[in-house]
């Protein structure tokens, strides 16, 4: 995707755009905790508990998620097993004629971690996700700020 990615309803409201420019709010999933794949390895099944805490706690827990969550906790998974590879071997390794390479865990290892911000991004658990998708916790304290902006929406 080329370009600003779109603002949220909700910024566009906060920015006072015009009425025939803002969309209608994202359906919300159902919310609930889903359950582990079975083919998880117990490192990406310890991942995904501490990820559906976080999602819990941030108001995005959704069986909607589980195969996101999935696929987020095996590359966690892989990217361990990288680093633990780079640490055991070192950054090069020596090959069969007897010169030197890069280790190629470090190729896995980089392109684990920028699939893994990509789905954080996804899940909406980067600083800036966090601040555009809304909580659909609701008993989340509301500010003088979302008082003005429920009085305006109503008007």
């Amino acid at each position: 995707m080329r370009g600003r990615r779109p603002a949220s309803p909700d910024l566009k409201l906060l920015k006072a755009e015009r009425s025939d420019r803002l969309s209608a709010p994202p359906a919300t999933a159902e919310v609930g905790m889903p359950d582990p794949p079975s083919h998880l390895s117990p490192d990406s099944l310890e991942e995904w508990h501490r990820l559906a805490a976080v999602l819990r706690s941030a108001g995005r827990l959704s069986p909607a998620f589980a195969s996101l969550m999935a696929i987020y906790c095996v590359t966690y998974s892989r990217w361990l097993d990288a680093l633990k590879s780079v640490e055991d071997r070192g950054m090069v390794i020596e090959t069969d004629l007897g010169g030197v390479k890069p280790n190629p865990a470090i190729t896995v290892a980089d392109r684990c971690e920028k699939a893994l911000a990509r789905l954080l991004d996804a899940l909406g658990l980067t600083p800036i996700t966090m601040s555009r998708v809304p909580s659909s916790n609701s008993d989340a304290p509301q500010d003088a700020l979302d008082h003005l902006l429920s009085r305006r929406r109503k008007a």
